[in-house]
């Protein structure tokens, strides 16, 4: 008689922040797909991303970052980068490219590490051969194109990433 085989179920919402945090400080690249439309139309509702491991003084205006918020994983952009109010230690500030305001403040051990490729429709863009701050400088035209097309496929589109 063979043994029953053993499954589990797996939390993936619980279990990816950790699974990357470990993963991205021990010097590991991650890719899995984004969920949400934070960043439309830079990054969509289930593209891949692949971040790698980045040290926090590198990063400049207009890199897109992966960072933990309250157990969650956001992927957004960075707008700006300065010394906190003790003037010790920087902060940096993040906004998702479809967002209206900034996300809260970020020390450097919150950053989990840089979006370097998104993958689209079976095509790889490589975000690091981009310049950031043209990337940034063109956020606010690409949010006005997308909420306009947005209008157009009406409130349905928005619902089905959420799923």
């Amino acid at each position: 008689m063979s043994q029953p085989q053993r499954s589990a179920a797996i939390d993936s919402r619980r279990l990816l922040p950790i699974l990357c945090r470990d993963l991205l400080a021990a010097g590991y690249a991650v890719s899995f797909r984004a969920r949400g439309t934070s960043m439309i139309p830079a990054i969509g509702c289930g593209e891949r991303i692949t971040v790698q491991p980045v040290d926090p003084k590198r990063l400049r205006r207009g890199h897109i970052l992966l960072f933990r918020v309250a157990g969650r994983l956001l992927a957004h952009r960075l707008v700006s980068k300065r010394k906190g109010w003790s003037g010790d230690r920087t902060v940096f500030l993040s906004r998702g490219d479809a967002a209206w305001s900034h996300d809260p403040a970020l020390a450097a051990d919150q950053i989990l590490g840089r979006v370097v490729r998104i993958e689209r429709q079976g095509r790889g863009i490589d975000v690091t051969r981009t310049r950031p701050l043209l990337q940034l400088a063109l956020v606010p035209l690409r949010r006005l194109i997308w909420r306009a097309q947005a209008v157009r496929r009406g409130p349905r589109s928005r619902l089905l990433c959420e799923q």
